[in-house]
């Protein structure tokens, strides 16, 4: 019998031909975790130790970032082997595994692996894996939320007779198959697909090296700063730590070729700025303080094609402005307190998703035709 062990899913179907052959490992289990790690760390004595409590509570931590991946286990194990055996020398593992990573030739292993499946995909794949550095750590990600981002960027276009849709689809069934993204818990009961992801912890710190490296996108979050060799950046975060004033957000960042803009947090009026002329994203989920004054000026963000202010409490209507948006391809507004929409919704001919907490009653002629057709032919 030969086993093979890979971590994409082509290669298991070129070894056999059953699927019954084939096996999607999952992480170790917490217990057999801390079990590899304690034998790496304490070879000597086989990993038969009990750990004191501050110990065991930054084991855990820095096996959480390792998310069951026995590779990054049996390897930081194996380096802290060599340090004291002490909470605090493990709590600066913790904190500085991302650096310790990029510079220490003990642990370059897991890097030099998992770049190997970065360097593997090919280009279309590549930019949707960087797409996901903008999301926060332990963040789930919905694949409908996901790929809808990926459509409105242009990654993902109409071909040999598929959807874009069914094309982002392809894609992140394919990420998912090299093992460059988790699957989430859930699947959807109609498709019987996956519905959500996740991003295993090292892997994404390697996702946010690289697309900082690109400048294909940045977070703005507490500390952080910009090489003096920072480009045009294309996909700006902004994480709910952040808490610096408008002189140093427009000072920060040359924001004239931003494409996308997601919101982590408290919402602050200058984070979109009159520079951010060629937006297509603006992902405000759940954002903090959002007031419909803040939208007024929603329409001038003509290239606009994905728009969500989803779980946005204090918004209750949109502007008038918002016919603008020609290119608009999909608009979330479920969570919201909307009742009503603006007769001018009805110039969004490239609308394809409404996402609502319910159907809209209106008085308008007009817009009972658009939503009428709109139902017929986009509602889900």
């Amino acid at each position: 019998m030969v086993i093979v062990t890979t971590r994409e899913k082509t290669v298991a179907k070129h070894c056999s031909r059953e699927d019954t052959n084939m096996y999607r490992l999952e992480g170790l289990k917490d217990a057999a975790a801390l079990d590899l790690f304690k034998k790496k760390v304490f070879k000597d004595k086989r990993g038969k130790v009990d750990l004191v409590l501050d110990m065991e509570e930054q084991a855990r931590l820095i096996l959480k970032k390792c998310n069951g991946l026995p590779l990054a286990i049996s390897t930081i194990g194996g380096f802290l082997a060599t340090k004291p055996k002490t909470a605090i020398e493990w709590r600066k593992m913790h904190y500085r595994i991302s650096a310790e990573l990029e510079i220490n030739p003990e642990l370059r292993t897991i890097k030099t692996v998992l770049m190997r499946s970065y360097d593997g995909l090919p280009y279309h794949l590549k930019s949707c894996f960087l797409y996901m550095s903008i999301f926060p750590e332990d963040c789930i990600i919905k694949r409908k939320r996901l790929v809808r981002r990926w459509i409105a960027e242009g990654y993902c276009k109409e071909m040999q007779g598929m959807t874009a849709e069914e094309v982002g689809d392809n894609y992140f069934d394919e990420l998912l198959d090299r093992s460059m993204i988790l699957p989430g818990e859930g699947v959807n009961h109609h498709s019987g697909k996956i519905d959500s992801c996740q991003l295993h912890d090292i892997i994404r710190e390697i996702c946010i090296s690289k697309a900082k490296e690109e400048n294909f996108a940045f977070t703005l979050e507490e500390g952080c700063c910009l090489s003096s060799t920072q480009g045009p950046i294309r996909h700006l975060a902004i994480s709910s730590n952040w808490r610096r004033d408008k002189d140093v957000f427009d000072s920060m960042l040359d924001l004239s070729h931003v494409r996308s803009l997601t919101v982590y947090g408290e919402w602050r009026p200058y984070f979109i700025s009159e520079k951010m002329r060629f937006l297509r994203v603006l992902d405000l989920d759940d954002t903090l303080r959002l007031r419909n004054h803040h939208l007024d000026k929603i329409g001038q963000l003509r290239h606009l094609r994905y728009l969500s202010i989803r779980n946005c409490v204090y918004i209750w209507y949109l502007p008038n402005s918002i016919g603008n948006l020609s290119h608009l391809q999909t608009l979330d507004i479920k969570g919201t307190r909307i009742l009503e929409l603006p007769t001018p919704i009805t110039k969004l001919r490239k609308l394809q998703h409404l996402h609502t907490t319910g159907r809209f009653i209106s008085t308008e002629k007009e817009n009972d035709m658009f939503f009428e057709s709109y139902w017929m032919h986009n509602a889900h």
